[in-house]
């Protein structure tokens, strides 16, 4: 009941911009199997890398499916990639731009 309270309280003094950058942790990151040959960046960042994605975590997704797939399923991977992953041709940038294409998503 107490954490219920702390969480009530919490979120109703974070504003809507911290709130939605608070919902991307924990990122991970990790470097591009294909060194972005498919996805155009050295660097994968994942937002909520512990959330489930196919019966696994995201990062243990992604190791080995997905962008960490074979070439077919690498480059389909990133066709259409979902907004829980970014890429950059260094950490900093890639976890710039998971933040920037989230914040997107949460005002679409």
């Amino acid at each position: 009941m107490w954490q219920d309270a702390s969480l009530l309280f919490w979120s109703k003094h974070v504003t809507n911009a911290q709130a939605s950058k608070a919902c991307l942790y924990p990122i991970v990151l990790v470097q591009d199997r294909y060194s972005g040959a498919y996805s155009g960046g050295a660097w994968l960042a994942l937002a909520e890398g512990d959330h489930s994605c196919e019966q696994a975590s995201r990062i243990g997704w992604i190791m080995s499916h997905g962008p960490s797939g074979n070439d077919l399923e690498a480059a389909a991977f990133w066709q259409a990639h979902p907004a829980w992953i970014a890429t950059g041709k260094t950490p900093d940038e890639a976890i710039a731009r998971l933040r920037a294409q989230n914040s997107i998503a949460a005002m679409a």
